[in-house]
């Protein structure tokens, strides 16, 4: 057998090259992290955080009342991109689709060009016992949300997702969508999909890697995203 060329093992080292550093890592925080300050996103930047995304609706709460002031001081530090999340559920007051929608689209700036990602996630109380209702209802604000123009995606975890709407496939409306799944086994790699994940979604876009994580003394989640994937981003 032949001994590979010189420019064959080039190529095998320029791919291991992309590998190892072809991906971001960011941040996810829910507005129980209240206020924080430049010292705190000055370590987040200095621990080489390049995307953050923000809670902007909790269930029973509504708009998350920092949300803004998040967005405004993580864009003035230059990350990439600042998202924002909703966590959703039909069962908590005031969460009907177009309240939750138009609430939020109040509160985003109008400059706001990151992706608005729907929370499908159990808590006590907060969802019906009829799944079908469930799916129907994330179906539902979805539509809703991207009727003011937003880029939607979906946030869950394999158990969550079966928690939320059971073990009924998801409609291509949302599995066209880009998935962020979470499973904290705090690897920056997509190798644990196959066994966690989420519904019908062939693969994600995002993962979040660690939950709860205490970085920079701040209780945040931690998030990673392949460059490899970035041709399906639009910011």
């Amino acid at each position: 057998m032949s001994s590979p060329s010189p420019s064959y093992l080039f190529a095998i080292f320029l791919c291991l090259l992309c590998t190892a550093v072809l991906s971001r890592e960011g941040v996810d925080f829910s507005s129980f992290e209240g206020e924080f300050t430049q010292k705190d996103l000055d370590c987040l930047a200095a621990n080489n955080k390049t995307f953050a995304i923000v809670e902007v609706w909790k269930h029973q709460w509504g708009i998350n009342k920092y949300w803004l002031g998040y967005y405004e001081a993580l864009q003035k530090m230059n990350f990439e991109f600042v998202d924002a999340y909703a966590f959703i559920c039909n069962e908590c007051e005031g969460n009907t689709p177009k309240n939750i929608c138009s609430s939020i689209n109040s509160t985003l700036p109008a400059d706001f060009k990151g992706k608005l990602w729907i929370d499908v996630e159990p808590c006590d109380g907060c969802w019906s016992t009829n799944f079908t209702a469930n799916m129907q209802f994330v179906v539902d604000v979805v539509e809703t949300c991207a009727s003011y123009g937003y880029q939607m995606g979906i946030y869950s975890t394999m158990y969550c997702w079966q928690e939320v709407v059971g073990e009924f496939s998801a409609p291509k409306s949302l599995t066209d969508l880009p998935l962020w799944f979470a499973h904290w086994d705090n690897a920056s790699n997509f190798n644990d999909y196959a066994k966690y994940s989420v519904g019908n979604w062939t693969h994600p876009m995002m993962k979040q890697k660690s939950g709860l994580a205490s970085l920079c003394g701040l209780d945040i989640d931690l998030d990673y995203l392949p460059d490899i994937l970035e041709e399906e981003i639009t910011y």
